[in-house]
């Protein structure tokens, strides 16, 4: 199975320029994609760049904007059900993130080279603080399990979270030795296949159940 990447949630001009732009910018860096070749790329005129975006730095800041939003109602979504059982509801919110990270490997290694450099440290913040936004759902839902009787009392939340969600990027980012590590074969492209999927959320569920729940 080839997994593809999802699309933004737009079908008009702006969404194709800003599917291309986010292929082309994971595949060979912001710095080296310049205005013109984007244009070519998508087969438009580069004055429309300028009218939907203002420049390059808007349009990057567009498609993390889109694809994060995407993600944060999909969590707040979830909260918003008020399940009772925090271990469901945990399950589910992870399951969530893999289904995000499983279709947006692009997003997700712009994602990382905006991290891991100081070029726009504004736009660098910000991803931080939607980052450990979403961390603060997940751990609210672990106190909430533990203020209910349902986890375990001594269980930190925060490393529990870090370690979880650290474990899912560092996953998607190390493609080639997530592969080889799972046992696969290191010709295979195919990251989240149907196989590595099931196994990491069986992993997930087996740990909420083992290691979170309150015996």
């Amino acid at each position: 199975m080839t997994v593809t990447e999802a699309p933004l949630e737009k079908t008009d001009t702006a969404a194709r320029i800003m599917q291309t732009a986010e292929k082309l910018f994971a595949k060979k860096g912001f710095e080296c994609v310049s205005i013109r070749e984007l244009a070519a790329e998508c087969g438009v005129n580069i004055s429309l760049i300028s009218y939907h975006f203002g420049g390059k730095e808007q349009l990057l800041e567009k498609i993390i904007e889109t694809r994060v939003n995407s993600l944060m109602v999909g969590m707040q979504s979830l909260v918003e059900q008020e399940i009772q059982c925090k271990a469901t509801l945990l399950k589910k919110v992870f399951k969530q993130n893999i289904k995000l990270l499983s279709g947006a490997g692009c997003f997700m290694q712009i994602m990382v080279n905006e991290l891991s450099g100081d070029a726009r440290l504004a736009l660098k913040e910000k991803i931080i603080n939607i980052m450990l936004q979403g961390r603060k759902a997940m751990a609210g839902i672990i106190e909430a399990g533990k203020a209910t009787g349902q986890f375990r009392k001594d269980i930190d939340s925060e490393v529990t979270v870090m370690i979880l969600d650290n474990g899912l990027m560092k996953y998607q980012q190390s493609a080639d030795i997530s592969i080889r590590s799972m046992g696969g074969d290191p010709s295979c492209t195919c990251l989240w296949s149907d196989e590595n999927t099931q196994r990491i959320e069986n992993f997930i569920t087996d740990f909420v159940d083992n290691f979170l729940i309150a015996k």
